[in-house]
């Protein structure tokens, strides 16, 4: 399909009906609310319909580059009287270390 920019306009074709036309951000939102699935393909002007998944790593949210953020490093430790302490651990530290 090429590059896909969020100005484009795509054609949605469910079973034999085709919907449309939506812009990349509104197929996004579409296939992370469940609306439309994998079985859904989409078509760029009078191109030949081509299966959503060929997309998907645009609709899917961007990776990112850490599960945890500065703010979320605290872990609480179990004190051996049964406390329980907050303790700060360094973010690039891992629980293997």
């Amino acid at each position: 399909m090429g590059e896909v920019t969020t100005t484009q306009l795509f054609h949605l074709h469910v079973g034999a009906e085709k919907r449309g036309p939506y812009t990349l951000t509104q197929l996004r939102s579409m296939w992370l609310a469940g609306t439309i699935t994998a079985d859904a393909f989409i078509s760029e002007g009078d191109a030949a319909a081509l299966p959503i998944s060929s997309i998907q790593d645009l609709l899917e949210p961007a990776p990112s580059s850490s599960l945890l953020q500065p703010s979320d490093s605290a872990l609480i430790l179990p004190r051996p009287r049964g406390q329980l302490v907050k303790q700060q651990v360094p973010f690039s530290r891992t629980l293997s270390d």
